[in-house]
């Protein structure tokens, strides 16, 4: 199966205030290949698990919304990516390791986690690799959601 990925950059300023993130609980030990930590993290008032690994560029990979989707589609390009990048892979509230709550899931919800995993998390202009949610990362990029 091919799967084409879009590789976009997307500039954000980082967020004013110094500091990590606010991490919600202890994380289960990464399973993407070349990710060294994970963690949970409070975003646009979910609770979200990220992993992260490799030193360089950022580079965020966000997964499609689509049934069964999950940070972990990116296995196969992690390893090498980590090589020369800083890989970031979160899960969407609602899949995998975020798990899920009542209610429902709308496009809005998932443009305000990507900002703001890129405005707490990441901190700085990143890459983005995409599946399927490209429509979503467009919305999300600055020039239609200018970061203040």
């Amino acid at each position: 199966m091919l799967m084409v990925l879009a590789l976009a950059l997307v500039a954000c300023t980082p967020l004013a205030t110094p500091g990590a993130p606010s991490l919600t609980e202890t994380a289960p030990a990464p399973r993407l290949p070349g990710m060294i930590s994970s963690a949970f993290v409070e975003l646009a008032g979910e609770r979200v698990y990220f992993e992260t690994g490799g030193i360089g560029t950022p580079v965020l990979m966000i997964h499609g919304i689509g049934a069964g989707n999950s940070s972990h589609l990116y296995r196969n390009n992690t390893l090498a990516l980590s090589k020369q990048h800083r890989v970031y892979a979160f899960d969407f509230p609602g899949f995998a390791r975020s798990g899920a709550r009542a209610g429902m899931y709308t496009n809005d919800l998932y443009v305000a986690v990507i900002r703001d995993f890129i405005k707490t998390v990441v901190r700085e202009p990143v890459m983005i690799v995409a599946a399927v949610t490209a429509r979503i990362t467009r919305c999300a990029s600055p020039r239609r959601n200018p970061v203040s």
